[in-house]
Formats: C-alpha cells, structure tokens, sequence
C-alpha cells in the first residue's frame, strides 16, 4: 500500500493539515456498488404548527416521568433531524430534556457513551464503531441520519479547480499518482468505500495506484488552496464553501458512486439503551417527527414549513450563511428510521478485507430497530 506524502509541501503550505501515512492493509477488490433498498424521499405534507407524523396512536393518560438526556453532535447538517427536533419542541412533547454536548468528531463520543457520561451521539458504520463493540462496549446503531440516497449527496470527490481547468484531472482514471485526502485515512472511513468503488470502476487500485494524504474535513479547503492536494472525497457544509471560493469543482457525488450508502447514524449508548429503554423509545419519537420535517423541508421544499427548518439549522449547525442553503447538498435521512443494514454489512465486509478490521462483529447485536419499531407504532408509517 502506497500512502506517499510529500511533507515539505503540505508544511510549507499549511501546517493545520496533518499528513500522516495510513496503515498498509491487504489490498482488496470488491465488486462494483449494488443499489442498496433506498429510503423513501418524498416527504408528506407539513405544517408550520404541526409534526408532519401520521396515523398517531392516542397519547397515554398519564405523562411519562422526565428525563435527561446527553446527546453527543458535531453541529453537522447531518445531525439535522435532531436540531429540527430540538427546535421544534418534540423532544419536550416527549418529557426528554436535551443537553447537547459538542465533539468535534464521531469517535470522540465512544468513550463518554462507553463510561455512562452520554446516552446518544452521532456516529457512523466505520472500524471505530466495530471496534468498540468487540471491545464489549455494546453500542447501538438505532436509526438514520445520513446516507446518500438518489439526489440527495453531501459528500463527493472533488479536484483542485487549477487541475480541472487545464485538463490535467477530468475522471477518476486521472487519479493514478496524484495526492488524494480522505478524512480518517488511518483508522477507515465511508469515504475509503466510496473511492474504492470509483477507482475499481476505472481499473485502478485505491491502496496501490493513488497517494492518500490524511487531511480532516474542516482542513480540506486550506490544503486545496496551498495545492498540497490535488483531489479528495470532500463533505458537506465545508464543501459548498470551497467551492464558493473556487477551490475546486465536483467530479462526481457520491449518491452517483454507492447509491444510498449509509454513512451516518444515530447510536445510543449501553446503558440508555438497556437501562432507559422507555426514555430511549420516547426519543425516537421526537427524532423521528423531527426527521420528518427535515424531508417536508429539503426533500419535498414545502414552503410552509422549509424557512422554519433552515432557521433552526442556522442557529445550531455550522452553516450559517443562508444563501448556502439553496446550493449546499443535503444527505438523505429516512423519515421511518431504519438504518440501511445491506449498506452497513457491504461496508463491515470492505474494512475486514482491506485489513481495518481484525475481526467482524454480528451486525444482528449491533442494529437495534426496538426504538424504531416504536416511534413507528406512536406516528404511523411515512405516507409517501
């Protein structure tokens, strides 16, 4: 495996960019991205005052007892159903009282949820999750909340604008020898999958053909103006902004390369999960009224509702330029729940053979759909 990176060019150029070398896993082929069962994406009719769920059971005669929950975010626009939720007032509906607690990454959270100090975070299927799990931390994956389904990518790879404009990268073919950054490049990442597929289909080999240089998505940009990079699988909001500034161009988006890959989830921790079940259940509910609207607003543009929710991302994610709202890619989030598991199981299956993983874990201990299954009973299935 071939992880060049030329150091006296990304630190002269910019020294916030960590280029460090990934580990040399067995290369491995995998066969070309099958089209995974995808969400649904029309979303039902919404209203400013109300959830856009249906089919509601009655509501129990008593009020649930009150309960706290820590809720680990990157303020990313994936974490957007949450926000809405937040915003909106659902949790509340639920007697859930939210305390958010910042990270500035999905792994910083194992650690907090393993020792009871978080009850839920963002997270994603990579061998961070699975490792954890064969460490005995039984996290659960228990719903969408962003995947890359038909029209709605917020990830994709990208090539330096100068490159592009001469003709010197115009398809992954081009990659071959040239510096290419993924996020997460030691440790695996959706974004490995991704490329993988592209180049496959273009007969090169991500672990043998290209230099994968280390770079974080928040440090993406910089690398790309100081030319230490010549290409990456970039991600939202940080990609619109680049392209804005006239960085680089969009070669091909994800939701073309693996059609509703799932990228990231929602995991609740051991003890809210086996311990707080009814308060557990109850979020869901609130999330899952928040995703629904989330789909009103960006999948569907319902007017009615669409101002409402972009409003709510301003203040809590960390796109904050409105204009940006009507350019930037949003990831899917399916609106009854469900965690894609042929996706999560394809991508399991990839970290183990290219050598990130030592050993799988049962993906059946690992998606738990009980809180889902739920939220589904109280709103009613997604009217498409």
């Amino acid at each position: 495996m071939r992880f060049s990176i030329v150091v006296s060019i990304v630190l002269s150029v910019i020294v916030s960019v960590g280029c460090s070398s990934a580990p040399t896993p067995t290369p491995t082929s995998i066969p070309p991205a099958t089209k995974a069962p995808a969400a649904a994406t029309k979303a039902p009719e919404a209203t400013k005052a109300a959830p856009v769920a249906t089919k509601a059971v009655a509501a129990p005669k008593t009020a649930p007892p009150a309960s706290t929950v820590r809720v680990g975010l990157n303020r990313l626009t994936s974490d957007g159903g949450f926000y809405i939720a937040l915003e909106r007032g659902y949790f509340k509906e639920q007697n859930i009282n939210i305390e958010v607690v910042p990270f500035s990454s999905a792994t910083q959270t194992i650690a907090p949820m393993s020792t009871g100090q978080l009850e839920v975070a963002g997270g994603s299927a990579t061998p961070g999750m699975f490792n954890a799990t064969q460490r005995g931390i039984a996290l659960k994956m228990v719903a969408d909340k962003g995947s890359a389904n038909p029209g709605m990518s917020y990830s994709a790879a990208v090539v330096r604008k100068d490159l592009w404009d001469s003709g010197t990268i115009r398809s992954f073919a081009d990659f071959k020898g040239k510096n290419i950054a993924l996020n997460a490049a030691k440790s695996g990442a959706a974004a490995h999958v991704d490329l993988d597929i592209a180049l496959q289909g273009v007969g090169l080999s991500l672990m043998k053909d290209i230099n994968i240089v280390d770079v974080g998505y928040p440090d993406m940009n910089a690398a790309f103006a100081g030319k230490a990079i010549d290409a990456s699988m970039h991600a939202e909001p940080f990609m619109i902004k680049g392209i804005q500034q006239g960085l680089f161009t969009v070669l091909k988006n994800v939701d073309e390369i693996y059609p509703d890959h799932q990228i990231a989830v929602l995991v609740f921790a051991p003890h809210f999960a086996k311990d707080q079940t009814d308060a557990a259940k109850r979020f869901m509910v609130g999330y899952l009224k928040g995703v629904r609207d989330y789909n009103a607003a960006f999948v569907k543009k319902d007017k009615n509702i669409r101002e409402a929710v972009i409003q709510a991302l301003i203040k809590e994610t960390t796109l904050k330029e409105r204009e940006l709202y009507d350019q930037a890619g949003f990831p899917g989030v399916n609106p009854d729940g469900y965690v894609n598991a042929e996706s999560v199981t394809r991508d399991q299956d990839w970290f183990a053979a290219s050598g990130f993983l030592t050993q799988k874990v049962n993906l059946k201990e690992v998606i738990d759909n009980q809180f889902v299954d739920y939220a589904l009973q109280v709103l009613g299935k997604y009217q498409k």
